[in-house]
């Protein structure tokens, strides 16, 4: 029953992006909609992610895979194994952060951006990155390479001054 609904999911969904590419491929959007669809799209994109990630790491942990799950969403997914390694990891560990997951999962925060708050918490706590709303509005708003610079930053403060920061 379970796998029935869960493959009729996924078979909407597939619909769905497929409607809209033919959409966008009529060209009689105005920028701004295509700027919402932007937008919309990178919310998606936060779920899915979250999605891919989740399954990969049921599947790993029904059939005894040692890797998290990153084997079997690299070849289902033809991500490479370096990408897969990097999303099954991003994803344990921002389970550890349950407002991160949520932005994540809500598509506030991209993946990309995740894995710095990932790195981030490696580097300080789960407690001293969720607690920090600043660096969390940030993580939402910034573009991964800037947020990255952000991190290392923040990182960096709280290493100099022992964690005091936190």
């Amino acid at each position: 029953m379970m796998a029935t609904m869960l493959i009729e999911l996924v078979e909407r969904l597939d619909a769905a992006a497929s409607e809209l590419l033919a959409v966008l491929r009529r060209g009689e959007a105005a920028s701004e909609e295509l700027l919402g669809v932007l937008s919309g799209t990178r919310a998606v994109r936060g779920k899915l992610d979250a999605v891919q990630a989740l399954a990969a790491a049921s599947v790993a942990g029904s059939r005894n895979h040692g890797d998290g799950g990153a084997h079997v969403l690299a070849e289902s997914t033809g991500m490479s194994r370096h990408d897969a390694r990097r999303q099954v990891k991003t994803a344990d560990v921002i389970a550890a952060m349950p407002e991160v997951r949520e932005a994540v999962e809500d598509g506030r925060v991209s993946f990309a951006n995740a894995k710095h708050l990932a790195d981030a918490r490696k580097n300080t706590s789960a407690d001293a990155v969720e607690s920090d709303k600043e660096l969390l509005a940030k993580a939402e708003s910034l573009p991964p390479e800037r947020f990255a610079k952000e991190v290392r930053r923040w990182t960096a403060e709280r290493a100099a001054d022992g964690g005091e920061a936190e």
